[in-house]
Parts: structure tokens; sequence; C-alpha cells
């Protein structure tokens, strides 16, 4: 049987650059060089160098549960949570890191110079 003319044929759906496993594991590595080059932050300094989406609040929640990242305090604004990063970032998970900057650059992790410190910048 034919299709009727006005009938619009679905174009198949686009699949997204990286799927989500991939993208935390980028965004966990992210935050664990982060918390290795300042020591110690809050999830508010995080939030900032990483970006403040629900993905970097998944990372840093299965860091903690997989025991790559402590996190002391009770949590609220009076004793606000401070992680410190337990094990570093293997030299492969730095360079999945560095080969996903260069793949995308406008739309991945990078790393952005400043005069006073290096920060990790995501642009989302």
């Amino acid at each position: 049987m034919d299709s009727l003319p006005d009938e619009k044929a679905k174009a198949p759906k686009q699949r997204k650059k990286r799927d989500v496993g991939s993208r935390l594991k980028l965004r966990s590595i992210a935050i664990q060089k982060f918390l290795l080059d300042e020591t110690t932050g809050s999830e508010k300094s995080i939030r900032n160098a990483c970006g403040d989406t629900p993905d970097t609040s998944k990372a840093l929640r299965m860091l903690v549960k997989d025991n790559k990242v402590k996190r002391f305090g009770s949590g609220g604004r009076s004793n606000p949570f401070i992680y410190m990063a337990l094990i570093p970032p293997s030299i492969r998970e730095l360079e999945l890191l560095n080969e996903a900057d260069a793949m995308e650059p406008n739309d991945s992790i990078g790393v952005m110079e400043t005069p006073s410190d290096i920060f990790l910048a995501f642009k989302i």
C-alpha cells in the first residue's frame, strides 16, 4: 500500500554527541583534576569551575561512592561539604579528557589559563 503524499517521512533521530556514561566519566575526571590542583574544594567551587549542571552533581556523588573523593562536613550553609581527591585520575583518563577537548573544543571540557591559576572550564 502506497503512502499518502501528505504524510511526512519521519527523519531518523540524531544521536547526541556523547552518551551519559561518557559525559559523566569526563566530568568525574575533570573534578578529580580540579581537586588535585586545588587540594580541596566546596561543592560551590567545584560547580563554579566545572559547570552547574546535573552531570557535575552526579559525577561528584559517583566519585564519593567509589571512594575516589572524600567528603567532609555536614552540608548546609554553616558547614558545607568539602571534597578532597583521594585517588588521582590515571594517565589514560587524563588523555581521554585532552582528546575530548581536542575533538570538540566548543562543546566539551577545556582548560582555561587565567593570570592567577589554571581552572577547568566547561562550555555547555
